[in-house]
Formats: C-alpha cells, structure tokens, sequence
C-alpha cells in the first residue's frame, strides 16, 4: 500500500533529515510552535544534537557534549533539549547584541585606616576615589585627525581593581569588605584571606587558576627627597581550589597561598610615575619595571630591567613577618632571569624615554613576549616623533620572543599598515584552525579596519570563536561590539544603564560580558536563564514603525 504523505513530519526519516538540513537552529526552534506533531519532531535529541554540532559545535555546551561522548557516555542532568533551547537563545542574543539580564556587583576600593596613610598621599582619596593608587600608565593618546578635538583617546587603560578568567570574577565587595572570588556560572561567592590592613592594592590578576595580588606598604620604608617616598612593594600569589560542597550556598574556592616575595629590593613611590608592567602563568611570574632617573649626577634616561621568578612551588616564608637573612633567601621564589638595561638594549628592548611597549605576556614555562606598538597620531610626554620612518606608515607593531629561563635566540615578528598579508595573519591567528597556542604574530589589531579609530581593548574567547572589542570612532564616541569569527558577522553591543563616557577595562566570554561603570561591575548575560542567579532583564526600545 502507498504511503500518504500529509506534511513534513510525515516523511522518511532520511528524506526530513535532508530537508531539516537547510533550517537553522533558530528555524528548528520556531518550527516546534507549528503542531503537536511538529512539536514531536522537533524535540528529538538525535536531530537537535546534530544541529548544534552543525552549527554551534564552539559553544561551551557542545563542547563539554562531544567531549563526554568519548570519556564517559552516559546521561547528562541536562537534556538535549535544555541545551538545545540554551544555547540558540545565547547565540540569537550575541548575534542581535542584546544581552538578556544583567547582574551588578558593587565594588569599593580596600584601603588601610585614615590614619594608616600617609599624609602626603590622603588627597589622591579625595581626587581618584576608586583604585587611587593603581599602577600608574605612560602618558599616552592617540589624537584623531578631526579639527574639533581638543582631547585625546588614551591608549593605555588604567588598571580596574579586578579580575577575570574562566568564569571567575575577583573583586573587592562592598557589602563583605574584602576581596572575593565569585563563580559567575554557580552563582558562588568566596573570601579571599587577604588581609589588607596597612596594605595598598596596586594591581589584580588571575590567570590559569592563580590569582596575583601586588601590594605596597602603607607606611612609607624611606623618603628620597622632600616630596617623594618609598614603600616596599611584594606580590601575593595564591592557588584558586574549586572545593565540591554538597549545599549549593556554601562557598565553592578556596584561595591558598602559595607564595609571598618581594617585588623589588627598594619598592616604588606611590605617587610617582614609576611604572612596571608583569604578567604570570601557573609556573613563572614576570615583571618590566620602568624607574625614573633620579639620579644626583644628570643621567636622565629611565632605569630599566627585567626580572623573571619561578613560582611553581610553594612556601610559608613571609617576607613582611620576618626580615630577610641569608637562611630565608632560598624560602622565596627563585630569581631564573634578570636583565639590566644593557641587556634590554642589547635584544633592542629598551624603551627609553618614549616607550612603545605595551603589554608583556608570560606563556606557560618557555617564553615571555613584549608586545610593542606604535602609530602616527599617538601623543603625550611619552611619546617619540615617529614621522622620520621609511617608508611613513600610519601604525605598526611587533612582537619579541624571550626564553624564560636561560640564554637564548630572540624571536621577533614585525608589521605595519603596508603589510600586504595582514588580513591572513589575523585570520590565522585567530582561526579555530590554529593547532595549540597562537603563534604571538604582530598583527596591528588596534588600527586595522578601523583606522583613523581605535581599539581600546579585545576580548577573545578563542574556544568559542567569540570576540568583544571596545572602538573609538573618528569622532571619540564609544562604542562595543561582539564578532564571531567562525560564523564571520559582527554586531554592536546594546547594554542599557552602562555609562559609555569613559573606557574602562572589560572581560568576558561568550555567555557573559563584564563591563564597569564607575562604581559597580556589570555582568551582562547572554543565556535567558541563568539559574539561581537574581539578574535584572533588560528592556530595549522597539524601533518605531514606518
């Protein structure tokens, strides 16, 4: 007997695959409002699974999804369908712009008692009120070519008092009064035991499950001249322990530390424009520290070095409780690489008066890169006239290798705005085709495409394929975006109640974007439910009809 045929539900199995296949995920979504029968179809765990792997094979759930078929197949607490529903809905919001909830964390900034500070420094309280005694940045800002500017865009970013990596959030609370480390994805939050009596934060970091706290004394160690003091500066490295509780209300990390050493042998002033920039991975911690001459004989030139510790094991020595001797110096981290000023010109590293260095990242336990940049509308105390190069170009970059420990090779990679193959080296960069780490290629990410504009800040979620940058237009208005570089589209972020007049440090992955505004860390959601978590919704205005 002929089989009647009366829609699509009707059809073989292999004929509505065939036909299902031309249907996005988004499509397959809607087509379930059809009928009950529709409805049916539509729910199917074999069908909705190979439409995520089809379409969304990068996202966070998919990825857990394929991965647990290979290690343990069994069935999940969520259905193929929640993650179905939960993931379409992320991606519809990403690829619109429009993040469904957001959720706010107050912050404050953590200092010693009023009478813990030194005179001389109480009137930064008073004019820089959040993070008054961050590590200052070069003066630098990248003046775009418009008659009716009179202000610049600043290149470097000031630091934000916290952090984020991998769905944790450290910042310092203002409800609890200390540092905390909040699981943005379990909706958890745990006390740093970071004591920050007589202490001053300078700067924040968590990378690979470490989180860096470098910190100065409040009480001055010794005064230079009759304006300037010193305060001894250390580091603070602690292990961040996921701990499995039974109540989800109890706290989910623990925060041990594994080590405490100084930062540098005299310490920095705290107002000063002594600057250092440092990066850390689970093993090594590094720092550049840039000093002003103050020398008594007329040497003007900065003093630069560079020192590299290993930190891969631990230790109870605290260099603040006991001083140090020659039995407590093997205690601390071990100094692997120190290079002085000569050294750092020798590999043409020194920065001199008009440094160009932007940013240093440590990878694993083999490299550290310097990431210098450099453009023609940069200006500032900082900044050197760049318009004598041959051929003129409008911006460059390049990016220099080091070993971490031990003499060896430099690698250096060099680029600039007549570098015929630059769109490739942005899409080998970061294309999910890349084996391993990135290959650290100088790619002139802050002006290309964009120019006479600039970028501030990318965020790049490379598991995802996801990515969030922060843009000035020719005309200084702000503005951010979120692309896709497997799918290829890009699309401006629409995140209501963030104040866009000043550009502050953001962070982020595909299912959330933080973001700060003055006072308060906003964490915009991309997943419609969001569990527990007691976000706010966020209404948009509906364009007006024509």
């Amino acid at each position: 007997m002929m089989r009647v045929v009366f829609g699509l539900v009707d059809l073989p199995t292999d004929l509505f695959l065939m036909v299902t296949s031309a249907l996005s995920s988004f499509d397959v979504l809607k087509c379930r409002y059809v009928s009950k029968s529709w409805h049916r179809e539509f729910t199917d765990d074999s069908l909705l699974r190979e439409v995520l792997i089809r379409e969304h094979l990068y996202a966070h759930e998919v990825r857990l999804l394929v991965a647990a078929d290979f290690i343990n197949p069994r069935p999940r607490a969520d259905t193929m369908r929640e993650i179905f529903d939960r993931v379409v809905m992320r991606y519809r919001a990403l690829k619109t712009g429009r993040p469904f909830q957001v959720s706010k964390k107050k912050t404050v900034t953590l200092m010693p008692l009023p009478g813990q500070i030194p005179e001389y420094a109480r009137e930064r309280l008073d004019t820089q009120p959040y993070h008054p005694f961050k590590v200052p940045e070069w003066h630098r800002y990248f003046q775009p070519p418009s008659a009716e500017l009179h202000a610049g865009i600043p290149v470097d970013l000031p630091e934000p008092g916290w952090t984020y990596d991998s769905g944790l959030l450290v910042y310092a609370d203002a409800g609890i009064g200390a540092y905390v480390v909040f699981d943005i994805g379990a909706d958890s939050t745990s006390i740093i035991p970071f004591d920050t009596n007589y202490r001053v934060v300078r700067r924040v970091r968590l990378k690979e499950r470490v989180l860096v706290i470098e910190w100065a004394e409040a009480k001055p160690y010794h005064q230079i001249n009759s304006i300037e003091h010193v305060h001894r500066h250390f580091v603070s490295a602690f292990d961040m322990v996921p701990v499995l509780q039974e109540f989800p209300w109890l706290p989910r990390w623990n925060a041990i530390l594994r080590f405490e050493w100084r930062l540098h042998y005299l310490g920095f002033p705290l107002l000063g424009n002594d600057i250092w920039l440092s990066s850390h991975s689970a093993t090594h911690f590094a720092a550049y520290i840039w000093q002003q001459n103050r020398s008594a004989w007329g040497e003007d030139e900065p003093i630069e070095s560079l020192a590299v510790w290993d930190i891969s094991r631990g230790s109870n020595y605290r260099p603040l409780a006991e001083p140090m001797d020659k039995s407590q110096k093997n205690e601390g981290p071990q100094l692997v690489k120190y290079l002085s000023f000569p050294d750092l010109d020798f590999l043409t590293l020194r920065q001199r008066d008009t440094p160009v260095l932007r940013r240093i990242e440590v990878e694993g336990d083999s490299c550290i890169y310097f990431y210098e940049e450099g453009s023609l509308h940069e200006c500032g105390f900082n900044v050197a006239d760049q318009r004598w190069i041959q051929p003129p170009v409008k911006y460059w970059e390049r990016v220099t290798g080091l070993p971490l420990v031990g003499l060896g090779p430099s690698w250096e990679d060099r680029c600039n705005d007549t570098t015929p193959d630059i769109c490739q080296r942005l899409e080998k960069v970061y294309s999910k085709d890349c084996e391993g780490k990135s290959p650290h290629w100088a790619t002139c990410w802050r002006y290309f495409e964009i120019f006479p504009g600039i970028r501030n800040q990318v965020i790049r979620d490379t598991s995802a394929g996801i990515s969030f940058s922060a843009e000035h237009d020719i005309d200084c208005n702000l503005s951010y975006r979120v692309a896709s570089q497997i799918d290829c589209w890009i699309t401006t972020l629409k995140l209501p109640g963030l104040d866009s007049g000043s550009c502050r440090k953001s962070d982020g992955n595909e299912r959330w974007f933080i973001a700060q505004d003055k006072d308060t860390l906003c964490i915009f959601h991309f997943d419609k439910q969001i569990g527990t978590l007691k976000g706010q919704p966020l209404h948009y205005n509906k364009p007006a009809k024509k």
